[in-house]
């Protein structure tokens, strides 16, 4: 592939993987990047003939399982909702999707907003009942652990407490699940929804997907792009989507370990003690 002049990043951890990709498909030419992870990942717009792809390139041989998996739930029936994977190179580094084209949710207005949380709920379950077989697994207690290990200082014993507490859920069967469930994850055009960004799905508990959800829905408001009532409205479109209909103490204890995650990455990554603050009074409201 050829990328346009400056627009390739000038990343040492990703010299070799950005090399491979000048090696593969030929015909794609990438002119914009999304999204640069230094020294991780980087996410690009591209072009094949006529037709928009995404190309994706990894410090690790990641492409290869994120193909494998797109390949499953392409097979399960799902390639309205997920994106289509078009292969990837030798090495695993590099990897081709479809793009699709819409909105991200976090644009929309309220009330459009609204509707397509709901729409959101209905695209997950239907990823959630398809019976696509993935590859890796994601436990209750891998959830747990991450938790209580990545906390910063100041909320180790807040996480570890959380995490201990949502061990008390009932784990139930993994189903085919995102793992990485937000608004920025999903693509609006008109009433169609699509779920992006799968590098870490896996079978999991069908809760850790909702509660993730849910947990960033509550976030909107705490950020302010949201008011309380649209995004508690928003919660409840995705709830009623997805035809939630399991234990909501085990909801809540889901949604706290995401609430506390969220605290975390707002001091440790953003450095915004106040949405740090803010996200540990949402979660006092959080019954488990």
């Amino acid at each position: 592939m050829r990328w346009h002049d400056g627009c390739m990043p000038t990343d040492e951890r990703l010299y070799d993987a950005l090399d491979a990709s000048l090696r593969y498909r030929q015909d794609i030419t990438v002119s914009t990047v999304l999204r640069h992870v230094t020294g991780r990942r980087v996410t690009a717009l591209g072009s094949a003939g006529d037709a928009h792809v995404v190309v994706k390139v990894f410090h690790g041989p990641r492409a290869r399982g994120n193909h494998r998996r797109l390949s499953a739930l392409a097979a399960a029936g799902l390639k309205e909702i997920v994106p289509v994977s078009f292969g990837c190179d030798a090495t695993g580094h590099v990897g081709v999707l479809d793009h699709r084209p819409g909105w991200g949710l976090e644009d929309l207005p309220d009330q459009d907003f609204v509707v397509a949380c709901r729409c959101a709920g209905v695209a997950l379950r239907r990823l959630h009942d398809s019976g696509a077989d993935l590859d890796r697994t994601w436990r209750l207690d891998d959830e747990s652990a991450q938790l209580a290990r990545s906390a910063p200082a100041g909320l180790q014993a807040l996480a570890t407490d959380v995490a201990a507490d949502a061990l008390r859920i009932p784990e139930g069967p993994l189903v085919p699940s995102h793992r990485d469930c937000h608004p920025r994850q999903l693509v609006v055009d008109h009433q169609q929804v699509a779920w992006i960004d799968l590098d870490d799905c896996a079978m999991a508990p069908r809760g850790l997907d909702v509660g993730n959800m849910i947990a960033h829905l509550t976030r909107e408001h705490v950020v302010g792009r949201r008011n309380r009532s649209i995004a508690s409205a928003s919660r409840q479109a995705f709830l009623d989507g997805y035809a939630w209909s399991f234990d909501p103490d085990d909801l809540g204890r889901w949604e706290r370990l995401t609430l506390v995650r969220l605290a975390g990455l707002a001091e440790a990554r953003h450095g915004a003690p106040r949405e740090r603050d803010a996200l540990l009074l949402e979660l006092a409201e959080v019954v488990a």
